[in-house]
């Protein structure tokens, strides 16, 4: 039998190449890219202690992995903390799957885990279709709430992205550099011309391929609060430091200090904008996100964070996301938010949905997975600071937590 030839063994720099020629089945992208990714996430992270990568061969080729990679939570007041691993970046190749080696996989990783520090293990981003295996293992499931805003979308340069008027607007162009050469003052209106026509189709051609490419030109056109300014880089210190002064509910969630924000928004997959409110003092920001690259889709982007002093900051952040924005739709997660911003983005018309049924394959992640290394979770389990683990209220879960954004 194929499966007695598998063998699964931790992963070791040997295998570097077979790697990154396995994760562009889940990744896509040039090697180059797929490289930074998983230097980003295993080696790179300040949370992440030793690499725990555990790959499956057939003979001698690669042919599954699967990786954990480091994660601080921390819960209560004043907040104590705690290390956990979260699995990720799964991927069999095609014609082995359906043939028990992702569970054998997922043993093997949970073998060799039980022997560290680590007392828990979760999944942020797993499939649909992993959810059941890794419940059927003894995981234990957090269901989430999705918040969604769709609109008609409107073309990404207007005018210019109509073939036929960028095919008018180069005839006229050419056929007044023929009476250029028969009216001399028309020369240098030519060419003046000349350089505005091919800035702009250049700068089309170019931003086009960008999904953030009409917030862009929103953001640096258009001033919809004098209070709330854009950037393409994130604030670290600034957002470390308003998540400090607005810890007051002890709930659980992942340390987010400046080392954080900092290696956080470097994901080479991902591309960021963010949004920044300031009268004086830094009271609140919003990051939102699209999948960088040819497998990214530019109709929709997701709040990965969101973070406010006051309702009205709330309010003035996501009002300035929407208008900037160009996506059919708009989404994040919306259960551990309070009522006033469940409010907002209600009256904004965002539509909230439950995990339900076969809703899961709408929406990329609903579920926060759990694991114990030692022994069955009890509904009832405390974390630490007397929070039930397997509660929902007692987290406080953001889109920025899952790899997967």
């Amino acid at each position: 039998m194929q499966s007695e030839r598998y063998q699964i063994v931790k992963y070791s720099p040997e295998y570097r190449a077979q790697l990154l020629a396995l994760q562009a089945y889940l990744w896509g992208g040039d090697p180059d890219q797929r490289a930074a990714y998983l230097e980003w996430k295993y080696d790179h992270n300040p949370f992440g202690g030793d690499v725990n990568i555990y790959v499956a061969f057939c003979d001698e080729q690669l042919v599954g992995m699967v990786g954990a990679y480091g994660v601080v939570w921390e819960a209560g007041e004043p907040a104590r903390s705690f290390s956990g691993l979260c699995f990720a970046d799964l991927i069999i190749l095609p014609e082995y799957r359906n043939q028990n080696l992702f569970p054998r996989l997922m043993s093997f990783a949970l073998d060799d885990l039980s022997g560290t520090d680590y007392d828990y293990v979760f999944d942020l981003s797993a499939a649909s279709h992993v959810v059941l295996t890794l419940l059927m293992q003894g995981w234990r499931r957090i269901s989430l709430q999705t918040a969604q805003r769709q609109t008609k979308q409107t073309p990404q340069f207007g005018l210019l992205d109509n073939a036929k008027t960028k095919s008018r607007i180069m005839s006229l162009y050419q056929h007044l550099g023929g009476a250029s050469h028969t009216l001399p003052l028309l020369t240098s209106t030519y060419h003046r011309l000349g350089r505005h026509v091919r800035g702009l189709f250049l700068r089309c051609s170019t931003e086009s391929s960008s999904a953030f490419a009409k917030f862009d030109d929103n953001a640096g056109r258009h001033k919809a609060n004098p209070k709330v300014s854009f950037s393409r880089t994130s604030r670290p210190r600034a957002m470390a430091e308003l998540a400090r002064r607005l810890r007051t509910d002890g709930r659980i969630r992942h340390v987010r200090d400046e080392q954080y924000f900092n290696w956080r928004f470097q994901n080479p997959l991902s591309d960021y904008r963010f949004l920044f409110w300031e009268n004086g003092r830094f009271d609140g920001y919003l990051v939102l996100r699209t999948r960088k690259g040819k497998l990214g889709d530019d109709t929709r982007a997701c709040i990965v964070d969101w973070e406010a002093a006051n309702e009205q900051v709330w309010a003035d952040l996501l009002q300035t996301a929407i208008q900037w924005s160009n996506f059919k739709e708009l989404y994040t997660w919306s259960a551990s938010l309070s009522d006033k911003a469940k409010t907002l983005l209600r009256e904004a018309g965002f539509v909230f949905r439950d995990r339900t049924g076969c809703a899961c394959n709408e929406v990329p992640v609903e579920n926060i997975l759990v694991r114990s290394l030692g022994r069955r979770i009890r509904q009832s389990e405390t974390l630490f600071s007397e929070k039930a683990l397997l509660d929902l209220a007692n987290w406080d879960l953001r889109m920025v937590y899952s790899d997967l954004y």
